[in-house]
């Protein structure tokens, strides 16, 4: 299990990537909850998110400077897992892991976007093209991750993950 999760050598086929990914999921929404706690008060932060029910009220005191490593270390952990599994489900489709970086920039470039209120008056056109160029990158991956065949057979990354 953990060479499938932090490994990025050989392949993994599109129902492992479907098994695994819910994880890598709750993992970010962790992380999220505790970074958006950093900038607000816990518990309206819990409210806010409606999990009164999910979250203990034993985080209320904890530091900043824990909940800044948690955060990070958070991060980081589902960073490594979600690229591990990104590069293996690309190998499947004979590509190389690199096309990841399309991927990355796509996403920061559009959390980086609200940041950026010179953006919204004069180059509106420009930040409309900026999003749906950036939109049809994150769909074409989703599509290539998550619904695309692997390919027939051995390929240069390693046998057909059913086979192995």
């Amino acid at each position: 299990m953990l060479r499938i999760l932090f490994s990025c050598h050989g392949r993994m086929g599109r129902s492992t990537m479907w098994i695994i990914v819910p994880v890598s999921l709750v993992l970010a929404a962790l992380g999220a909850v505790v970074w958006y706690s950093q900038f607000t008060d816990l518990k309206s932060a819990i409210e806010d998110l409606g999990w009164e029910a999910l979250l203990p009220t034993l985080l209320d005191p904890l530091p900043h400077l824990i909940a800044t490593v948690a955060i990070l270390a958070l991060f980081l952990l589902w960073w490594h897992i979600a690229r591990a599994l990104m590069v293996k489900r690309l190998h499947d489709r004979g590509r190389k892991g690199t096309w990841l970086i399309l991927l990355v920039a796509a996403v920061i470039g559009l959390l980086a976007l609200p940041l950026m209120p010179e953006l919204a008056e004069p180059a509106q056109f420009v930040e409309g093209g900026l999003v749906a160029l950036a939109l049809g990158v994150i769909v074409a991956f989703a599509r290539e991750l998550f619904w695309m065949k692997g390919t027939e057979g051995e390929n240069r990354y390693g046998p057909e993950p059913r086979t192995s």
